[in-house]
């Protein structure tokens, strides 16, 4: 990219490589990147377009950055739903995805007059910031840390927020993208599919994608869904300390 927003591809097949060439013109500057970037300037940007949205600060990051909440729909509302990212600071695409999720959002007035919002766009805030990858940080990163005495601010600042609102929360979702899974968008279930409540949105994801796919929508498939697995302490196992088991010990229906 020349201005580190607009961004292109360099070509190939789209495999990983360790090495790539380019020839540069004279006096010109270029940003290279894994993947496309997404940090507090991209989001400035992005607030700029929906002033709407009200925005406060959680908490302050270890490294005295604020931590950012958004709110939208109505307070009052009896179900709440509670969104977070970059729980894994290098994982940018998820805020673009985010990003989208909250566009859409606000072109339903009636799915706002009927829930509120809780969006934390960056657990991993200094991470981001930092150009850190972010994952298997010791003792553990953002994503493992909802456990009784968390170790990030961020995460700490979250559970005490989220408690106030116990009973009523209806819907949790971090938004990330792993590693060599980004080909096919999937939830990560805490059931067998077919038994968690995901499986339902995941129905009603392929229909709608499918009717999309004739303006060039991204289509989702249900199948790519990552179920239960592993012992205690993997990312699918659902008794692991994420975000996912706390909204779900906090009454969420829908938690992954």
């Amino acid at each position: 990219g020349k201005d580190g927003r607009t961004w292109r591809f360099l070509g190939g097949t789209g495999e990983m490589s360790e090495e790539f060439e380019y020839t540069f013109a004279p006096r010109e500057k270029v940003y290279f990147a894994y993947a496309f970037p997404y940090q507090s300037r991209d989001f400035e940007h992005f607030c700029r377009q929906y002033p709407a949205v009200e925005r406060r600060v959680l908490t302050s990051s270890e490294a005295g950055r604020p931590v950012d909440l958004l709110r939208l729909g109505n307070p009052q509302a009896e179900y709440h739903v509670f969104f977070t990212a970059r729980a894994h600071a290098c994982e940018a695409s998820a805020s673009y995805v985010l990003e989208g999720t909250i566009a859409a959002l606000l072109k339903q007035p009636r799915v706002l007059e009927r829930y509120c919002f809780h969006i934390v766009p960056f657990l991993d805030i200094d991470g981001v910031e930092a150009g850190d990858q972010g994952k298997d940080r010791s003792p553990h990163d953002h994503y493992l840390d909802y456990i009784p005495s968390p170790v990030y601010r961020s995460t700490a600042a979250l559970m005490d927020y989220a408690a106030a609102f116990k009973g009523k929360t209806a819907v949790y979702i971090d938004f990330h993208s792993p590693y060599l899974m980004n080909l096919h968008p999937f939830f990560v279930l805490r059931r067998p599919a077919g038994e968690d409540p995901i499986s339902r949105l995941a129905t009603i994801l392929e229909e709608v994608t499918d009717r999309n796919l004739q303006t060039g929508g991204i289509r989702y498939e249900k199948r790519y869904n990552a179920e239960p697995a592993g012992e205690l302490g993997d990312w699918r196992h659902p008794d692991t300390p994420t975000g996912s088991k706390f909204f779900a010990d906090c009454g969420a229906v829908l938690s992954t």
